[in-house]
């Protein structure tokens, strides 16, 4: 469980340096999204929303992920 939870705090903190970064963009910039090996545009504010959704997704698996740690280890405790 720990291990999982390293990894989603890493996706988080990936995710909110590209959320940063969509921020500093105008807002006619050209933004592109991977695509398997093809890059498509996409609009700004799309992009900055998908960002927005992602991170609330793994906010809320973080928070499952640590939940889970904590009983883990209230059951170890009570052993």
């Amino acid at each position: 469980l720990a291990s999982d939870l390293q990894i989603v705090v890493g996706q988080e903190t990936e995710n909110e340096m590209v959320l940063q970064e969509l921020n500093l963009q105008q807002s006619d910039s050209a933004v592109y999204k991977q695509v398997g090996p093809v890059l498509i545009k996409q609009n700004l504010e799309e992009a900055q929303e998908t960002v927005r959704k992602r991170l609330e997704f793994i906010a809320s698996e973080k928070k499952g992920l640590e939940g889970k740690i904590q009983a883990t280890e209230k059951e170890g405790n009570e052993l």
